[in-house]
């Protein structure tokens, strides 16, 4: 009982900081059905019901001791025939319990962040409502880490969502990310691939959606090649969108996930230097990273071969450096970005061989250092090119949580936005 309450108290803290009023009765004392009459019992059932944690395991064992009472009020003796009568309003009261929380600005770092009375994200935030937003976020990815890691992983609070995940672009750990943390919800999933489409018949992006979203799917979460395809998607179908990459211009969820992953290791964000070190130019994950971190108040720099770095980046507030061994004295966080080859129409620079030598990290560069970094990737990592296989393995590395990490974003996030689609 104490593990609900101080769940709840938690919950209450997010909402509270959201200026939402989210005082409830505390849970009220298990009276029998001797000292109460049925109609009242009933009630005090429903007020235990609606304190419910919405983490909560599904088959949380304080909820069975309520459902048995309930059982004996109501003279259904079986467990099962508990379970379904009162499952509905379990998952009601529990999604109901924070869908206020979708009342405010919920965002992706970027242009275009604040879903509207539909759902949609749409507009222009402000730039103290997007810091405070991404805090909000971050604070509720700590419960979903907190779910992700336990025996029973999964929870209830969105069993009637739908969400399709629309991949035109290949890969692997962003969409079983997606994946994960949609099935971790409760949520139906349904995966689409272009290649096995009728894209390839010639329908077009808004006519592929529509026919989705009339079999009664609720959310989408799409990558796309062309930049700007999410902004364009939303501007022409009412559903919500989350942009799970859109060529070379973002990659919202990844930012979240990586300052996150900082502010985990670090214990703040305000304050660090994080350099972006590689492929600038044709990254969607430095554009995404370079306004999260400027957002929550970190210094930034971008290294890489001059070739490879966008002619006006510094209008962005970031510091430019084409020197490595400065760049990483510099920083207290590296992150690391492969060559994306598939993007390039010209050859940026000599040779990977060369590539290598001037801006790959390895272990007596590392050494050579005079502190401790920590080392990020976002992967997939070309081991040998911009980072070795002894620095990608070592303790400096938090590669794999930032995969890790990147589940319970992505579900803080689909949970936040699906609350608003249940309210």
């Amino acid at each position: 009982m104490s593990e609900i309450n101080s769940s709840n108290q938690s919950l209450n803290n997010i909402l509270d900081k959201l200026g939402i009023n989210s005082s409830k009765e505390k849970f009220a004392p298990k009276e029998t059905k001797d000292q109460l009459g049925q109609e009242d019992f009933l009630k005090l059932m429903t007020t235990q019901l609606q304190n419910q944690d919405p983490f909560a395991p599904v088959d949380n064992a304080d909820f069975i001791a309520q459902m048995a009472q309930f059982s004996t009020v109501t003279g259904i003796t079986s467990m099962d025939q508990t379970m379904k009568s009162v499952s509905e309003q379990l998952s009601e009261m529990r999604i109901a319990s924070t869908t206020q929380l979708m009342g405010h600005s919920v965002l992706v770092p970027g242009k275009f962040a604040r879903p509207d009375n539909d759902g949609v994200i749409s507009g222009v935030v402000d730039l103290p409502d997007v810091a405070s937003n991404l805090n909000i976020i971050f604070e509720t990815a700590d419960h979903f880490k907190g779910v992700i890691n336990r025996p029973i992983k999964k929870v209830p609070s969105l069993r009637d969502i739908t969400i399709a995940n629309l991949f035109f672009e290949n890969s692997t750990r962003t969409k079983l990310s997606f994946e994960i943390a949609e099935k971790r919800l409760s949520a139906d999933v349904i995966n689409f691939s272009a290649s096995q489409s009728s894209v390839k018949k010639g329908e077009t992006l808004i006519d592929t959606v529509n026919n989705i979203l009339s079999m009664k799917v609720d959310m989408i979460v799409m990558r796309h090649p062309n930049a700007g395809a999410a902004h364009f998607l939303h501007q022409h179908v009412n559903a919500t969108i989350i942009n799970a990459g859109d060529g070379s211009h973002e990659h919202p969820t990844q930012a979240l996930l990586d300052s996150y992953s900082i502010r985990e290791k670090l214990g703040s964000v305000n304050g660090k230097k994080v350099v972006i070190i590689g492929d600038i130019l044709h990254s969607r994950v430095a554009l995404s990273n370079i306004y999260a971190l400027k957002l929550l108040g970190a210094k930034v720099m971008v290294c890489g071969p001059q070739s490879l770095i966008p002619k006006y980046i510094s209008d962005l507030g970031v510091l430019v450096a084409n020197d490595l061994i400065k760049a990483l004295n510099w920083c207290d966080v590296a992150n690391m970005l492969r060559v994306q080859n598939e993007r390039m129409e010209i050859s940026y620079f000599p040779s990977v061989r060369e590539y290598s030598q001037q801006y790959g990290l390895t272990k007596p560069i590392l050494d050579s250092l005079n502190k401790d970094i920590i080392i990020m990737h976002p992967g997939p990592i070309n081991r040998g090119v911009e980072i070795t296989s002894e620095i990608a393995d070592s303790k400096n590395a938090i590669i794999l949580d930032q995969v890790e990490n990147g589940v319970a974003i992505r579900m803080a996030i689909i949970y936040l936005l699906a609350s608003k689609i249940k309210s």
